[in-house]
């Protein structure tokens, strides 16, 4: 009696352990292999439970996942559409032979944080076994051709630019000339100026409040749109970096754009923080769905308000144009 007792003890504790595991990595990190030759490239994804909470914030990294693991491409956070999963991928590779450990990745959900399972990954040197070598043909290694007679070949564009070069720079140049003289002709014939005054370009600043202000007074929120609200925000802050410091930040992802800001050093690390809580909360809004609260919302519109002031040019009388350095700011 007493040792079914304690076999029924053992056999609940076994199911008590393995149940404590699963919930403990709902979470979960997984390598494509865990075996690599250096600077093979394979894929890590990281996946949480999507009703783990209100607010999920992936692991960031900048260029390694840890020292020696390097990221080569970063995807976007994506739900999978069978599972109730939201997962993010990331192409690594490393070139030091040795055994990586990794530690385990840190999600934040709402205010608490949750651990992943640790990772192993063994980089090595290609050591070519005797299937590998067999496999050469050994044949092709030295093979004598017969001499060919000289062929006919066609012009290559460097020789064609040197024989005729400088007759296409001549038409050219005529073309242009007789084109502008045409315009200058009409527009006296029209009786209007040769050169149109250019239009008063609008400060960087001004556009962008005005923009989110617009923004503000939408009923996007209210209307339970918020992925098009963060996506409209995400585009006024973009717009505004490229007009403010010449960055085509339409064209990159958050990743890219906060790696620029951060190499280049150009704002405050107050400033860099805030930008990368906006587009992150856009980025879970747009590619996740998730949907914040409207407190995080009005939080994230004023932290766009402020970024805007503080990285704003100042204009003093004589012209000059005031740079905001991060020298200043600290």
């Amino acid at each position: 009696m007493i040792y079914f007792k304690l076999k029924y003890i053992k056999l609940l504790s076994i199911l008590l352990f393995i149940f404590a595991f699963n919930t403990n990595y709902a979470q979960k990190a997984v390598l494509q292999t865990n075996k690599i030759i250096i600077g093979e490239q394979i894929t890590l994804s990281l996946t949480i439970n999507s009703n783990a909470g209100e607010t999920i914030i992936f692991p960031e990294f900048d260029d390694e996942i840890i020292s020696g693991i390097e990221i080569i491409e970063k995807f976007g956070v994506n739900k999978l559409p069978t599972k109730n999963i939201i997962e993010q991928k990331f192409t690594i590779t490393a070139w030091k032979d040795t055994l990586f450990n990794i530690q385990p990745f840190i999600f934040i959900v709402d205010k608490d944080t949750f651990k992943t399972n640790p990772l192993q990954l063994k980089v090595s040197y290609l050591t070519p076994d005797s299937s590998f070598i067999a496999k050469i043909d050994t044949s092709q290694l030295i093979k004598i051709a017969d001499i060919k007679s000289p062929e006919d070949t066609p012009l290559t564009f460097k020789e064609f630019w040197q024989r005729f070069g400088i007759y296409i720079i001549i038409w050219l140049i005529v073309i242009v000339v007789a084109i502008g003289a045409y315009y200058v002709y009409k527009r006296i014939k029209q009786n209007k100026p040769i050169f149109s005054a250019p239009k008063p370009v609008i400060p960087a600043d001004i556009w962008a409040n005005e923009k989110l202000l617009e923004l503000r007074a939408s009923n996007l929120i209210e209307e339970n749109k918020i992925k098009k609200y963060y996506s409209e925000l995400i585009s006024i802050i973009k717009i505004y970096i490229e007009k403010r410091y010449k960055i085509s930040a339409p064209e990159l992802t958050s990743t890219e754009l906060l790696k620029t800001f951060k190499h280049n050093k150009i704002i405050s690390k107050e400033e860099h923080k805030a930008l990368r809580r906006i587009l992150s909360f856009a980025d879970y809004a747009k590619f996740a769905k998730v949907k914040h609260n409207i407190n995080e919302n009005d939080k994230n519109l004023e932290l766009a308000f402020s970024f805007v002031e503080k990285t704003k040019k100042i204009v003093i009388e004589d012209n000059e144009i005031i740079e905001k350095t991060e020298q200043e700011k600290i």
